[in-house]
Formats: structure tokens, C-alpha cells, sequence
């Protein structure tokens, strides 16, 4: 009897020692790939997320180079803008460089127009729908992704670090809707911005 009493209450202790379990919901991360799939651009930026157009701008961008091509070559370096185009516009900068070729009648000049890179300007700090607003069936956040193809697209979230907690619950979101996502951090102040040097986009 004494034998029985002495293992019920050693179970007993046993069975209060135990950790409570806490259950961490993770969401797998593979090995980063390069995107070469369709690409959507959003900002997450003081809890709220836009759309970001940058194939449009970009497109705008371009046009845009082609016809003032002429009027560059007679400078060394220009910073243009275009848009706006929704809730942003595009700047850029241009550098003009200048060749020189020797030929039968003496030295040439050839002058080339390149590329350096450019940053969007956002017409405000509180652009975009809120995250609770986003994440709803109706808002400008799925109606932009309603076209596309979860298993090609990748979404990329543009995110700044006071944003970083809404970014998980959106990272969860698109991870459960089938697409792939791509995450760039940017420090306060930063504006999206890239050019001829930078790196494609690597999604998860």
C-alpha cells in the first residue's frame, strides 16, 4: 500500500513538472531561387501596403529616354522624372559618356547615353489600403492579384522595419494563397530603388 501511494505521487510531481508546449506555426523558407517568373511589386510602409507599378514606370522610363535621346547627347549627366503613374513616380538618372575613335580623317567623338539607376517618389507617406483592409476578399490588394497565376507569380514586398510584424501576417497570406515571395527590407528613409548593377530578385 505505502509502495502504490509513493508512485501516485511521484507521478503526480512528475506530471506538474512537465514545460507547457507552445505551438509555432512556421512556414517553410526553401533555398532562395532567381525569379525569372511574372513579378507583382507592393510596399509595405507605416502599416499600410500599395500597389508599386514598376513595369509601368519602367515602360514610361524607357519611351521617354528614346525620344529625348538627341537632346541628352548635349549633356553630361540628367535626372529625369515620369509618372505619376497611380500613387508614384519614377526618377532617374542618365550619364553621358563620351568615345573617341581614331579613323582615316582624324579622331571622332561618339557620345552614349547610359543608365545609372533610379528611386520612386511616393506622392505621400500614407499611400495603399491598410494591412486588415489588404487582406480582405474585395480590396485593391487581391484585385490585383485575382489575374494571375499563384505557381508563376512571385509577389514582391517592398518593407520597411517598423512594418516587419505586418510583414509576417502577409508572408502567411501569400504563402497559404500558392504564391512564391520575395522580401526587400529597407532602412527608414530608403526609397525603392535599383539600376544596371543590381541583383534580380530571389524568392522563397
Amino acid at each position: 500500500d505505502e509502495l502504490t501511494e509513493l508512485n501516485r505521487e511521484s507521478n503526480a510531481i512528475s506530471y506538474s513538472n512537465q514545460p507547457r508546449t507552445e505551438v509555432i506555426k512556421h512556414f517553410p523558407n526553401p533555398i532562395a531561387k532567381t525569379v525569372f517568373s511574372d513579378e507583382i511589386h507592393f510596399c509595405l510602409n507605416n502599416g499600410r501596403l500599395s500597389y508599386v507599378p514598376m513595369s509601368e514606370l519602367i515602360s514610361l522610363m524607357r519611351s521617354e529616354w528614346k525620344l529625348n535621346s538627341e537632346r541628352l547627347s548635349r549633356v553630361d549627366q540628367a535626372i529625369e522624372v515620369v509618372g505619376p503613374v497611380l500613387d508614384y513616380r519614377m526618377q532617374y538618372e542618365l550619364v553621358v559618356q563620351t568615345n573617341y575613335d581614331r579613323t582615316s580623317g582624324g579622331m571622332m567623338a561618339q557620345k552614349n547615353v547610359s543608365f545609372e539607376g533610379f528611386r520612386l517618389l511616393p506622392s505621400s507617406p500614407l499611400i495603399g489600403e491598410t494591412l486588415e483592409v489588404a487582406l480582405k476578399a474585395d480590396s485593391n490588394f487581391q484585385k490585383r492579384l485575382a489575374g494571375l497565376e499563384p505557381r508563376k507569380t512571385t509577389v514582391s514586398i517592398w518593407v520597411y522595419p517598423d512594418d516587419f510584424e505586418s510583414h509576417a501576417v502577409l508572408k502567411k497570406w501569400i504563402y497559404e494563397n500558392g504564391f512564391q515571395m520575395a522580401s526587400w527590407p529597407l532602412d527608414h528613409g530608403k526609397r525603392i530603388s535599383g539600376g544596371p548593377t543590381g541583383f534580380k530578385t530571389s524568392a522563397q
